[in-house]
């Protein structure tokens, strides 16, 4: 195999890389862009996704818009740690503390 083709096989596989999210919750910024929040299984941190652009919360799969998957494992996390995390960024952009959190309008999420 050619450098060139390993280069695009390992392009590809970086692309389509999913990364587990815990004690997730579904958020709508003042944008209207909606993101996941929770801790993130490649750095352990709690963290945002960039926009999604596609929810499927039957298969709890989020596809964000620069093409990364993300897969919400279990149900989703106490609402306290999402305000907690979007208070935090709000000290760089107040318009944050107008941030819904949507979770429960979510099919399927327990209440």
């Amino acid at each position: 195999m050619s450098s060139v083709m390993l280069t695009k096989i390992a392009l590809q596989a970086a692309e389509y890389k999913r990364t587990y999210v815990a004690e997730w919750r579904l958020v709508e910024t003042y944008l209207g862009n909606r993101h996941i929040v929770g801790r993130f299984s490649d750095t352990g941190r709690y963290w945002a996704t960039p926009p999604i652009v596609r929810l499927d919360s039957i298969i709890s799969r989020a596809i964000a818009r620069d093409g990364r998957q993300f897969t919400l494992i279990g149900d989703p996390g106490p609402a306290a740690a999402a305000a907690s995390f979007i208070a935090l960024c709000a000290a760089f952009d107040e318009r944050l503390l107008t941030t819904r959190d949507i979770t429960m309008e979510l099919p399927l999420c327990p209440s």
